[in-house]
């Protein structure tokens, strides 16, 4: 018996933490955030068509992580040299990999989703590259949800003919008439006598 085909798609980037990292899933229907300590997760869903934006601000944290690794690469690499200390040519080593690995992640950002009821932060989306493939994958499926959404919704009849607004007619002023009153009593007594009361 074949396996049914997943439900969620992994979406690239990881957001990490000391205590926890951050995984988000392509569903049917929705974004699905995953937040995992290792043995417990929670769970966060944004609908497709509840998406009201994303919002991306470009961050100087990675060269900052860039200016660090580069320092200390250049400061083993020194005493190495000029103490003549052959066994820290491998630390610099590792720090100049660090240097290399983020020059190649390339820039920074940090990414936010807005929904109606909640602003949230994307920590896997920590690169615009990241960033850049996630669009890719994502935007078509938002536009579509959002698309049908409107379609289902009621449009008002714009074939419709336009109501022209009632007409005001001028009132025929006369001389005022007086009815008396034994009149009227009349009338209604009239009135009762055929109806046979």
């Amino acid at each position: 018996m074949a396996k049914p085909a997943p439900i969620y798609r992994k979406l690239p980037g990881v957001g990490r933490s000391l205590i926890q990292y951050v995984r988000l899933y392509e569903g049917p229907d929705h974004l699905l955030q995953v937040y995992s300590t290792g043995y417990s997760e929670t769970y966060r869903r944004f609908y497709y068509r509840d998406i009201q934006a994303l919002t991306v601000v470009r961050s100087n944290t990675w060269l900052i992580w860039l200016s660090v690794w580069g320092v200390l690469m250049g400061l083993f690499a020194v005493i190495a040299w000029g103490a003549k200390l052959p066994w820290l040519w491998p630390v610099s080593g590792v720090f100049a990999l660090f240097l290399l690995l983020g020059l190649v992640a390339g820039p920074g950002c940090i990414c936010t989703i807005q929904t109606p009821v909640q602003t949230e932060r994307l920590p896997s989306l920590r690169r615009v590259r990241r960033l850049h493939a996630f669009l890719v994958r994502v935007q078509p499926l938002i536009a579509a949800a959002q698309t049908r959404e409107m379609s289902a919704a009621p449009i008002p009849n714009a074939a419709a003919p336009e109501e022209k607004p009632a007409e005001v007619l001028p009132l025929e002023t006369g001389p005022a008439e007086t009815i008396p009153a034994a009149a009227l009593s009349g009338e209604a007594s009239g009135a009762n006598s055929e109806a046979g009361v």
